[in-house]
């Protein structure tokens, strides 16, 4: 017997990546902060593996977008949103 799909309101409810991806141009900096609130909202039954799986089905075609890259990396490591927060180092302060 095949695994149940969940909805996707179980998997994006504050809908944070349906609105990365209905947003246009979006910057990847902004993505990483989108996944990050996702994964820390996702319903604590629901692991963000699977959760990636179906928004990656859910969002086919659009593989180029820094979104879903960004769930790419998620189903590969489900540690990969707080990594993906973290990837790049801020901006350093030189003293003039």
């Amino acid at each position: 017997m095949g695994r149940a799909v969940l909805p996707l309101g179980r998997v994006d409810p504050r809908a944070y990546i349906r609105t990365a991806f209905e947003s246009g141009a979006i910057e990847a900096e902004t993505c990483r902060r989108l996944i990050l609130e996702w994964a820390l909202r996702l319903p604590q039954d629901v692991q963000p593996t699977e959760a990636a799986r179906v928004l990656l089905a859910e969002y086919h075609g659009h593989d180029a977008h820094p979104m879903y890259q960004l769930l790419l990396k998620v189903l590969a490591d489900p540690v990969a949103p707080a990594q993906a927060a973290q990837s790049e180092e801020p901006p350093q302060h030189k003293d003039p």
